[in-house]
């Protein structure tokens, strides 16, 4: 199993995620994967030769700040419940522990928002640190809310 950040070569990958789970919006499916690699980080798990999962972040409010948003995390469905998005999770905090302080500057809070139907999410986040803060309901055109966690770093 490599964790690794993506590259150009994941491109595609990251379009096609996008069409199946977002939109069918091919413009969107091609800015989402701009930007998840070119302004965001985006961390992928490989085994066996598969993708089996994606991790995305990125600096909020300037590098200084010490703002992180955790805005992706997915696990194919065959290997869910396996321990990988933790070790994803896990990397992805290192990820951002070295991209800080190679600026000068440290990770003070992650925050992230994450749809009230993902119960699996909450005892990841949970596990780590993450306070689930506020429940923002019919917070998605799908009438579903989410929550927001935040961890604050020590």
């Amino acid at each position: 199993m490599e964790i690794r950040l993506a590259e150009e070569t994941d491109h595609a990958y990251l379009v096609r995620e996008y069409l199946q789970h977002y939109s069918p919006d091919f413009q969107e499916a091609e800015r989402y994967a701009e930007s998840n690699m070119k302004w965001d980080r985006t961390l992928m798990i490989e085994g066996d030769g598969l993708i089996l999962g994606t991790l995305s972040w990125g600096a909020r409010e300037g590098i200084q700040s010490g703002i992180a948003q955790l805005t992706g995390l997915r696990i194919i469905p065959s290997r869910r419940r396996q321990g990988l998005a933790g070790r994803l999770l896990e990397a992805g905090f290192q990820d951002m522990q070295t991209y800080f302080a190679e600026r000068s500057a440290a990770v003070r809070r992650i925050y992230a928002l994450i749809p009230e139907d993902q119960p699996g999410a909450d005892r990841l986040l949970t596990a780590r640190g993450f306070d689930r803060v506020v429940h923002l309901q019919n917070w998605r055109e799908d009438g579903l809310g989410d929550w927001l966690y935040v961890f604050i770093s020590t």
